[in-house]
Formats: C-alpha cells, sequence, structure tokens
C-alpha cells in the first residue's frame, strides 16, 4: 500500500539547534548531553504536511522514525465498519509509530491534524544510535512501558465510561497537554472519544451552557474557556483527575517548549 501522493514532501530548513530542543522533548533523548544529541540531530530530515496530509498509511512499509516537531499529529485506523478511530494526538517531542520498531509495515494511518513539520530517520540508524547509548535505550524503554500503561487505561475507560464522561475525560487530557484552545474540530473529538460527531455536538452543547467551553470564530477550533470547572463536572461524572499517564504518554503541556499550532511550516 504506497498512498503517499497525498503527502508535502517539501522540504524545509530548520536548524540543528531547534532540532536538539525538540530532541530532548523526547524522553528517550532528554537525559542525554548536548555532544550526544548533536550527531544524531545532524542526521534527521525535515518535511513538512498540510492539515490533513498522511505522513504515512497502515500497510506502508515501516522503514522510518518520525519525531513531530511542529503542530499535531493524529494516530489513527479504520474499524471493520470504516469509521476513523483517533487513537492519540501527538505533538512536538513525540515519536510517531513507535510501536512499528520492530514491524515491518504500519499498523495504523498518521495524519498532520493541523500543518505540521515531522523528523524523521531510518530505523537501522536509530536503532545504532540507541546501541550505542545506554540512557537513550533506557529512556525507550520507560516510554515504550509508559504508552503501553496509556493504551490499556484508554481501553478500559472505552469500556467502562458513559460517552459523555469519555468526552469530558479526553477534553481534560487534550487540555493538559496542549492548553485551553485545541486545533480540532468535534468531528476530531468524537473519533478520539470513540462516539459519533452528533453525540460529541450534543455534549459540547451542554458544556457550553455550564459555561465551560465557549465557541470561536475560527473554524475548526474548540475552546475550553474554564479548565478548573471542567475537572470538576469530571468528578461529578465519577472521573478520576488526569493522571500523569492519560497525558497523552509522559508529559503535560507546561513541561513542553511553546510552538504556535498556527504556524505554517514554509
Amino acid at each position: 500500500m504506497s498512498g503517499r501522493k497525498d503527502v508535502n514532501l517539501q522540504k524545509i530548513r530548520i536548524t540543528k539547534h531547534e532540532k536538539i530542543e525538540t530532541l530532548h522533548l523526547c524522553p528517550v533523548f532528554r537525559d542525554l548531553a548536548l555532544s550526544e544529541v548533536s550527531h544524531f540531530a545532524s542526521r534527521l530530515v525535515s518535511r513538512c504536511y498540510g492539515r490533513g496530509d498522511a505522513i504515512f498509511h497502515e500497510g506502508d512499509r515501516a522503514d522510518h522514525i518520525y519525531l513531530v516537531h511542529v503542530g499535531l499529529v493524529r494516530v489513527c485506523k479504520l474499524s471493520q465498519s470504516g469509521k476513523k478511530l483517533t487513537f492519540a494526538i501527538l505533538s512536538q517531542g513525540d515519536i510517531v509509530a513507535i510501536s512499528a520498531l520492530r514491524e515491518q509495515f504500519y499498523r495504523m494511518s498518521f495524519e498532520a491534524l493541523t500543518d505540521a513539520v515531522v523528523l524523521h530517520i531510518s530505523k537501522d540508524r536509530f536503532f545504532e544510535y540507541v546501541a550505542n547509548h545506554p540512557q537513550a535505550a533506557t529512556g525507550l524503554i520507560a516510554l515504550l512501558v509508559k504508552r503501553l500503561t496509556w493504551e490499556c487505561n484508554k481501553n478500559v475507560d472505552r469500556r467502562s465510561e458513559r460517552v459523555e464522561g469519555r468526552l469530558v475525560k479526553c477534553l481534560s487530557v487534550l487540555v493538559s497537554k496542549f492548553g485551553t484552545r485545541l486545533p480540532i474540530t468535534r468531528k476530531d473529538l468524537a473519533n478520539y472519544a470513540g462516539t459519533t460527531t452528533e453525540t460529541a455536538i450534543r455534549v459540547l452543547g451542554g458544556l457550553k451552557a455550564k459555561g465551560i467551553v465557549s465557541g470561536s470564530r475560527i473554524l475548526g477550533e474548540i475552546i475550553v474557556s474554564d479548565p478548573v470547572m471542567l475537572q470538576t463536572y469530571g468528578r461529578t461524572l465519577g472521573l478520576t483527575q488526569t493522571g500523569a499517564g492519560e497525558r497523552e504518554f509522559e508529559r503535560s503541556g507546561s513541561e513542553r517548549k511553546k510552538r504556535s499550532w498556527k504556524r505554517r511550516p514554509a
């Protein structure tokens, strides 16, 4: 399955310093010295994608490791009924398709949720680097454990929580990582929570009536006007506080470098 005609393969200029900043946000490289990261950064190739572009499709050969530099990337998969399910939303410093490290083909599709810049390197070079840097290997193991825990928790949530609770929890997770202005559509949120767009619209309408979310003049944006009230309302639905394992793998938005989602990768 090739499916790469919709990808914008434009290369852009990114300095090594900018690449190093992104690498230091990733648990694999976070504890390494600047000199240890610098050589790896020089091997990274950058590519930009417009909103909705496929970075790769399920079934493509898994030859490279990708790292988000700017923007948001969606991890998705088509269900047997043809519905697109969103499993995660990744941002700067997140490794894309880490589960494909030992796979020959990608098992999920990855697409740009906003305009995005992605760094990539061949799997062979990635493994060579990790093999020669024990701290990177330790960080990789820790990241895999956290992602496995997160995926297990999310599967439990989908089976045990009411749909309104799932939507509120998904909003809380996204706010903890990205802030109160979420550059996603109501359909994006519905796919992420595993429900229908109509249900997401209804629940968001209720949250708007409570003053928790507000309208936006920008198409494709959800604004959480009162994140504290969102957490409080979540507790009334029986939800627990958003924990470190639920914050989309490893860190909250306050810990990552501030970058504009609307920045054009030109």
